[in-house]
């Protein structure tokens, strides 16, 4: 039994051993942190999501990577434009520090919209225009 535990520690070590970690800081462009900022990390062979993190209230975030991969890596914040890489781990640690810019937003856009049925009295009016499609043929088509 003392065997089977040491094989299997033995083996969790060597498992550790080929991952990398990924750290730097998440900061706006005024250089103050960015708490919950999102790094994501997607494989770029599979497109599955290999590993993410959230950088803490000093803007830090620290991520596991495979040795030898290539990742397409992701950093959001709410209200920021994002910024998306392409990066290669190789055989050491990253140290990336990223500077996220206010995203540029369109003027609010307002939407009329007129209903297509009046209420006159105890009377439906019903507006036929907004009821066609182009293919009716007959006013039971519309109705």
């Amino acid at each position: 039994m003392k065997k089977l535990i040491i094989l299997i520690l033995l083996l969790n070590s060597s498992f550790l051993f080929s991952q990398l970690k990924m750290q730097g800081k998440v900061t706006d462009s005024l250089n103050k942190p960015l708490e919950l900022a999102n790094i994501i990390l997607i494989n770029s062979e599979t497109n599955a999501l290999e590993s993410f993190a959230i950088s803490d209230p000093d803007g830090e975030y620290k991520v596991a990577l495979k040795k030898n991969s290539s990742y397409n890596l992701q950093v959001s914040y709410i209200g920021m434009a994002s910024y998306s890489q392409l990066i290669k781990s190789e055989e050491s640690d990253i140290s990336k520090d990223f500077i996220l810019y206010e995203n540029t937003e369109l003027d609010a856009v307002e939407l009329t919209y007129e209903m297509p049925v009046v209420v006159k009295g105890d009377t439906l009016v019903y507006d036929a225009d907004s009821f066609k499609t182009g293919t009716e043929r007959k006013l039971e088509d519309v109705l």
